[in-house]
Order: structure tokens, then sequence, then C-alpha cells
């Protein structure tokens, strides 16, 4: 959606098997100033977004809202967090038995909900701890390993700017939304058209851009050389996948992972609806909440705090008049409960993969 990929772009492009693999190079570790600065810059970026999410807000009022939100939805949100991670560790399971490597699903699933944990220190660590984590276990190369999470990123990215073309064409649809963002019910012939036309033109520019980089690749900076590598490298894993042979098995984990995530979005909106009469939002509506989600926790935040909350708020506000206070309301429960079974249940499926590995599915 959203990492850390440099110095193993050979392996993501070629994605060799990692039992020949003679000389891996491991990804190279942040000195320890590099580190807590990244630490201190996303902890203040977090508390600044926090800010703007509080700010105007009653807390006393706020706190009210969050006491009065019946749990019931909450039996339900937990397993479907829980079985969307799996789903995610199912997938990445595909990719790795198609380079000739195996891994225990109960490995995999440990080091999906072993990256989420670390994203809660460090933004974007947990990109470097998973694969790593997974690679020892099974006695394979780092690199190699996070080249197969490089493709699989890939994939969601392109399912996240396919859902984001549909939230655009959803909310245009939407008479009330267009009235409150243009101030009319209808949205303008010319306004249609100026998007189709700035979006093709932008893809073109794109298109003629990487023709022109790779075609003089030999002549450009040595800066320039590594970014046009790193995005054949990305050209390339995209296009290895074609060599999966279980793809309805592939396609089918991707759809259940995404349904997940559109699902958590969808059932705290039964907290929305007690605590603000009339409010009515349905399957649609979590999925513009999951695209305008999925934008916002690109800024690195530890865990997508401040983030999230930010851009959830604000976007249930402006598209479908939810109150600032109930739209916070949303962002903590769906965020905080999330974060709850993620720092719960990674310590659990670790002491398992530890203990039980042989006996694992």
């Amino acid at each position: 959606m959203n990492h850390e990929a440099t110095g193993h772009e050979k392996d993501a492009s070629s994605m060799e098997n990692p039992q020949d693999v003679t000389s891996p190079q491991e990804p190279k570790q942040p000195s320890m100033w590099g580190r807590l600065a990244k630490i201190v810059g996303s902890l203040v970026i977090a508390g600044v977004l926090l800010w703007f999410s509080l700010r105007g807000i009653d807390l006393q009022e706020f706190w009210q809202q969050l006491q009065r939100v019946p749990l019931g939805w909450v039996w339900i949100f937990i397993p479907v967090a829980i079985l969307s991670h799996l789903f995610r560790a199912l997938r990445w399971r595909l990719l790795i038995e198609k380079e000739g490597s195996e891994a225990k699903t109960s490995t995999l699933f440990a080091g999906v909900m072993l990256g989420y944990f670390m994203n809660f220190l460090v933004p974007r660590l947990g990109e470097i701890t998973r694969p790593v984590y997974v690679a020892r276990k099974i006695n394979a190369s780092s690199s190699w390993m996070i080249g197969t999470i490089v493709l699989e990123r890939i994939i969601d990215l392109l399912i996240l700017i396919g859902l984001f073309f549909f939230v655009i064409l959803a909310l245009l649809s939407d008479s009330s939304v267009v009235t409150g963002l243009l101030g009319t019910d209808e949205v303008p012939t010319t306004l249609l058209l100026g998007i189709v036309a700035a979006a093709l033109i932008v893809l073109g520019l794109i298109w003629i851009g990487l023709k022109g980089i790779m075609a003089s690749r030999d002549r450009l900076p040595a800066p320039v050389q590594k970014i046009a590598d790193l995005i054949v490298s990305f050209g390339q894993g995209v296009l290895s996948i074609r060599g999966l042979k279980t793809w309805p098995q592939f396609t089918g984990y991707t759809i259940l992972t995404w349904l997940g995530y559109i699902a958590m979005s969808y059932l705290p909106f039964f907290a929305i609806e007690t605590v603000q009469s009339g409010v009515t939002l349905g399957f649609t509506e979590a999925i513009v909440i999951t695209v305008v989600a999925g934008i916002g926790i690109t800024i690195p935040t530890p865990g997508g705090i401040g983030t999230y909350h930010l851009f959830v708020q604000q976007a249930l506000f402006l598209l479908y008049g939810v109150p600032l206070v109930e739209g916070l309301a949303y962002a903590t429960l769906s965020h905080g409960l999330g974060m709850i079974v993620i720092l719960v249940s990674t310590p659990i499926l670790l002491w398992f993969d530890k203990n039980f590995t042989n006996d694992a599915l």
C-alpha cells in the first residue's frame, strides 16, 4: 500500500530459489541515531495529528460518547480481524512455496503479526522484522524473503488504487456527498471530463517518463540509476507472479483479506448509529473509509496512530456529516480494538510457533 527494500533489488526481481543464494545481502540496519530520529519524528507527527483530531472536541462529551456505545459488535470484529491477518499469511505462503521453499502456517502467521506489532514501536520496522523472522525460521535469505514482501505490497497497492477509483465513482454518484462538497446536487460534466483527462495525462506522463529513464539509464547519475533499477525490479516482481500455479487460492486469499479489512471498517459503524440517530452507513461507505485509512497510514507514525484518527474523523465529517466527536469515537474504537488484537495475539502466536512448530498446520 507502502518499504525498506534497498539492497535486495536483484532478489526481488529474479525471485531466485532461496536455497540457491550463496551470499545473500542482508538488509542494512540503521544506526542508533537514525533509529532514534525516526522514532522521535514519528511520535511528533502522531502527536500533531492527534492534536488536530482533538482540536475543538469536548473531551467529556467524547468520553460520554464512548460509554454509550454497545460492544456487541466487538465479538464479531475480533475474529474478523484475526482471520484477515491469517488470510494474509496464507497468501504469503503461496508466494514462498512458488520459489521452492516451505514454511509452516504458524510461522508465517506469527511473522505477519510480529510485523504489525513492531510497526507500533517504529514505523515500517515490521516490514523488515517480519521477513527476517520467517527467514531465520526456515533458513532462507532475508533479502530474498523481503523480495516476497515487496511483491505482496505491490499487489496490495494495485488493489488500493482500484478501490480508490471505486471510491471516486461512489462519491460522485451520491448526490448528498456532491452537494456537501460542491454545493450542488449534480456533478458538472466539465468536472468529470477534467478528472478523466487529468488521470490519463498523469498516467501518460508517468509512462513516458519511465520509458525515458530506462532508455537513458546508463547516462543517468548513480542515484537515479538506482531508482530506475528499483522500478524495473518492481515491474519484474509483478510479472514474476505469472508463474504462480495456485492462482485461484491466491486470488481467494487476497479477496478474503481485503473483505476482512473492509468489514473492520464496517462493524464499528454500529457504534456511530447508536450514538448518532439518523446516521446510516453501509458497505460502500466502509470501502470509502478503508481507502481513506489506507492513505492515511502511509504517513509514518507508530501503527498509524494520529494519521488514522484524523483522516477517518475528517472523512466521516466531510463526506457523511458525522459530527467530529462521533467520528473520533469511531476512529478510536476501530483503531484501538485492532491494536489490542495485535498486541494480545502476537505474543501467543510467537510462543506457539516456538514450542509447537513441528505440530503446526
